[in-house]
């Protein structure tokens, strides 16, 4: 009672109604007004939270990606990294494509690497040109916001709340690029969850990915190939592209 602020009954029985207005009408429009501000606060410690933890699994993904210790070699240079990637958004695709929550995700991932393959009219770059990069930008709630609604197969996921958007990282850090120092412009990765916080209006992080420039023509058509075509989606692809170079 006390965290609906119900506690304090003496509130709602405080002589504030207009003496013309049905006294109980007045008092229960005061906890409707109580409740919801306590339903939206809920939300957003709930949303806070799952944005804290992608960022943190992001993190590690990177981490993981760049670290020295591991092979070297550029991905998908070799066979088994190729079949690695391509079975790895197979299995994502498999796994979620029926839910329509990862369908601006999806269409995403295609409208890139299309657009690697095949630049604008009147790009000055061609889809060979070295310095011809396609980039990406979303936020980062396509993926925190859609692991409510996107349990896999048999609800699969239930153990995993952030099951959708780890796997989602996972596809992504296969072929693509994270430009972390771009990011910032959301105002930092990792929001406050304090009381005192609750009220201010965070900046949601912007996420920016890149085609890794070592991944062949040829490689990137086996990705489109995998990934369903935008016709088959229910929504359009999340964020926007630029190209750069």
């Amino acid at each position: 009672l006390m965290e609906c602020g119900l506690f304090d009954v003496d509130r709602f029985m405080e002589p504030s109604c207009d003496q013309n207005e049905d006294k109980e009408a007045c008092w229960l429009q005061k906890y409707i007004q109580m409740r919801d501000a306590m339903r939206r606060r809920a939300h957003k410690i709930s949303m806070l939270h799952r944005q804290n933890s992608f960022f943190e699994l992001l993190s590690e993904s990177h981490a993981t990606d760049t670290d020295p210790s591991k092979s070297s070699k550029p991905r998908m240079t070799q066979l088994e990294s190729v079949q690695h990637t391509l079975s790895t958004i197979q299995k994502f695709v498999g796994k979620y494509q029926t839910n329509i929550g990862s369908h601006p995700f999806l269409a995403g991932l295609y409208r890139i690497v299309h657009l690697q393959l095949n630049p604008k009219s009147g790009s000055q770059r061609n889809s060979k040109h070295p310095s011809y990069i396609v980039r990406w930008k979303f936020r980062g709630s396509v993926l925190t916001e859609a692991c409510r609604s996107c349990h896999g197969k048999e609800n699969e996921n239930d153990y995993d709340k952030l099951a959708y958007a780890r796997e989602a990282i996972q596809v992504l850090f296969s072929f693509l690029i994270w430009v972390k120092d771009v990011d910032v412009e959301g105002g930092g990765l990792i929001m406050p969850i304090e009381e005192n916080e609750l009220g201010l209006d965070h900046t949601e992080p912007t996420l920016s990915f890149e085609i890794d420039k070592h991944i062949s023509n040829a490689n990137l058509q086996r990705i489109l190939a995998v990934l369903p075509n935008p016709k088959r989606l229910d929504a359009r692809a999340t964020g926007t592209v630029e190209e750069l170079g």
